[in-house]
């Protein structure tokens, strides 16, 4: 007859383990509970460092923006400029020339014929060859300097470079507006093409208003 087999114990036994007192229980939940408020603590933290850079990376790219709108008015109205201005020393046509010359001309024939009627007349007429004084010129009655200013506006037109306004240069408030708008369009967000159709409607205008002047 075999001797009965005694059956193994289910439970380890765990001879190193100590007995569970409240005490023990009590500083390990303490334990838990300051290690989840230091966890707590530095993924708040984390969280707000990740928030201030994303805000100062945003601002950021708002002033990289705003320099190269900036850049693109700059180099637009440089190249406006470079077309519009003109040398007053070398780049006067001769025809302004030939209009100057022939102020001088009216201005010596006023003075001569003032000349003229400045000396009095005493037996003997004096006598200016080349030179004919206009009744209206020769009147007592009439300023020495009575002559037509059309071809000296003329001249100054021409030597004076034309004053571009704001207008001329970045185009009517409605421009502006539809630049905004078309922003606004989810597809075109972060597109160029906008801005260079826009910056093209500005030139044409630019031209058209500058052939009409």
């Amino acid at each position: 007859m075999n001797p009965p087999v005694s059956q193994p114990n289910s439970e380890p036994v765990n001879r190193n383990k100590l007995p569970e007192t409240e005490a023990n229980v009590t500083k390990r939940t303490l334990q838990l509970r300051e290690a989840q408020r230091v966890h707590r603590e530095k993924k708040l933290r984390h969280l707000k460092d990740m928030e201030d850079t994303i805000a100062q990376l945003r601002e950021e790219n708002k002033e990289v923006q705003s320099l190269r709108e900036t850049v693109k008015a700059l180099q637009f109205e440089l190249s406006l400029l470079k077309g519009s201005l003109t040398c007053v020393v070398c780049s006067v046509p001769l025809t302004s020339t030939v209009q100057a010359r022939q102020v001088d001309a009216k201005l010596d024939q006023a003075k001569v014929c003032n000349g003229v009627m400045d000396t009095p007349s005493s037996g003997s007429e004096s006598v200016v060859t080349g030179v004919s004084c206009s009744p209206a010129t020769v009147s007592p009655e009439s300023d020495r300097f009575d002559y037509q200013m059309t071809e000296l506006d003329t001249f100054l037109s021409t030597v004076v470079p034309k004053m571009i306004t704001s207008e001329e240069l970045y185009g009517p408030l409605e421009v502006d507006a539809g630049r905004l708008l078309i922003r606004t369009i989810p597809s075109l967000k972060g597109s160029s093409d906008p801005d260079r159709m826009f910056d093209l409607i500005v030139v044409r205008l630019f031209f058209i208003g500058y052939g009409r002047s």
